[in-house]
């Protein structure tokens, strides 16, 4: 993978939220397919509920992380630090 930058971590989440807009907008029932917001060049998605998609955008340097890094959803702190995970 490529080096961490902020800018990719922000474009992804910016697309999350449209993916959660469209999400609201389908009464989306099941795991959503989120973008990982690792911040590299990653191919990974994240797979949750919109509701927690929407808990972790409202927490300042919250993000999330999935597949590509071995586990279905994990919520990480922008040093790196993992706040929750679940395989």
């Amino acid at each position: 993978m490529s080096a961490v930058t902020s800018e990719r971590r922000e474009a992804v989440r910016t697309a999350n939220i449209g993916i959660s807009k469209h999400a609201d907008i389908y009464d989306f029932p099941a795991r959503v397919p989120f973008l990982c917001e690792c911040g590299a060049i990653c191919t990974g998605f994240v797979r949750t509920s919109n509701d927690t998609f929407k808990l972790v955008a409202s927490q300042a340097g919250w993000y999330l992380s999935g597949d590509g890094h071995g586990h279905r959803v994990a919520v990480f702190t922008a040093d790196g630090g993992r706040v929750l995970a679940a395989a």
